[in-house]
C-alpha cells in the first residue's frame, strides 16, 4: 500500500502522480463494523470498474481545529495502526491529509477540486453524515451538486446495531464507562491496544503468575480505571488475566496479571497486544 502524507501548502495533492481511483472518504477511527461496511462497497467498485482502491483520511482529529464540544486527541486507532488495518483491507493507496487552519479553511467546492479530483477520484464512497469545507457546509447531497459530473458519489446509509448507529464516538461512551464487552456488537471485534514491555516480575497476588508493566503506544484511548480480563499477544502466545487501570494508567501506562508463566523470556520493549474482555469491577483489589 502506498501512503502520502499530504500538506496543504507544503505539500499539495497536486505533487503527487495519482491513479485513477475509488476514493473512500473519513476519518476511519478503529474501523468499525460502519467503516467496514463502507471500504468494502469502495473495494468492490473499484474491482467492478478496474480503479484503484484508495482512501482519504485525515490527522489529527478536525475536532482539535475547529469549534467542538470535546477536542479529541485519543484515538481507537492511531495513525501507524490505522494504516496497517487499511493495508489489511486491500487499500492501495492511502492519502492522509494534514488537517491544519489552512485546510479547515477551504471552501467545500475548493476541497473537492483540489481532493477530490486532485486525487483522480472517479467515484468517491463516503458515509451519510461526512461533511466537507469550511465549518463542514459541504454534505453528501451537495457533494453530487460540486462533483459537476466529474465523478460519481456513492453515500453509505447509516448503521444501528440495537438501535444505536454504529459510530466511533459510541465506542468511545462504552469505553469511557468500562463497557468493553459490548464494543465487539459495534467494532466486530475486541477493542485491542499495543504497547512495549518495561519490566516482567513474579506476581505477588494469588492465582497470577506474572506481571508485566507496558507501556501502551502513545494516542490511544485507554478504558476508564478499573480491573478488566484481558487476552494477551506476545508473539504467537496467547495468554490470559487481568489489568489494572487507575488513574495514571491512562496516560498508558499499564500492570498485567496472566494467569499462566509465560513460555519464553520477554525482552524489554517487546511489542505486546492486549484485548479488553470485560470489567471485572471499578475498585481493584490487586493493588
Amino acid at each position: 500500500m502506498k501512503v502520502y502524507d499530504i500538506h496543504h501548502e507544503k505539500k499539495p495533492i497536486s505533487q503527487i502522480k495519482t491513479s485513477p481511483s475509488v476514493l473512500a472518504l473519513g476519518f476511519f477511527d478503529g474501523l468499525h463494523l460502519g467503516h467496514q461496511k463502507l471500504l468494502q462497497e469502495a473495494k468492490q467498485i473499484a474491482k467492478k470498474k478496474r480503479l484503484e482502491f484508495a482512501v482519504m483520511t485525515f490527522y489529527p482529529h478536525p475536532s482539535q481545529m475547529i469549534p467542538a464540544k470535546n477536542k479529541i486527541t485519543k484515538y481507537l486507532s492511531p495513525l501507524y495502526i490505522k494504516e496497517k488495518m487499511m493495508s489489511s483491507l486491500g487499500v492501495e493507496t492511502m492519502y492522509v491529509v494534514d488537517f491544519n487552519s489552512s485546510f479547515s479553511r477551504l471552501s467545500p467546492q475548493d476541497f473537492v477540486d483540489q481532493y477530490i479530483v486532485g486525487a483522480n477520484a472517479k467515484h468517491v464512497v463516503a458515509g451519510f453524515d461526512f461533511r466537507y469545507g469550511f465549518k463542514g457546509q459541504g454534505t453528501m447531497e451537495q457533494l453530487k451538486i460540486d462533483s459537476a459530473n466529474r465523478f460519481e458519489v456513492t453515500t453509505i446509509s447509516k448503521i444501528e446495531k440495537n438501535e444505536q448507529k454504529i459510530s466511533s464516538t459510541l465506542i468511545r461512551q462504552l469505553l469511557r464507562a468500562g463497557r468493553v464487552a459490548e464494543i465487539p456488537n459495534y467494532l466486530g471485534d475486541y477493542y485491542a491496544i499495543s504497547g512495549k514491555v518495561k519490566t516482567i516480575s513474579p506476581s505477588s497476588h494469588d492465582g497470577y503468575t506474572d506481571r508485566i508493566n507496558m507501556q501502551a503506544e502513545k494516542d490511544y484511548v485507554i478504558p476508564i480505571h478499573g480491573t478488566y480480563h484481558v487476552e494477551v499477544n506476545i508473539g504467537q502466545e496467547t495468554y490470559h488475566g487481568m489489568c489494572e487501570v487507575t488513574t495514571e494508567s491512562l496516560e498508558g501506562n499499564l500492570q498485567i496479571f496472566l494467569e499462566t508463566s509465560l513460555a519464553r523470556e520477554i525482552l524489554f520493549g517487546e511489542v505486546i497486544h492486549v484485548s479488553w474482555i470485560d470489567r471485572v469491577e471499578a475498585v481493584s483489589h490487586l493493588i
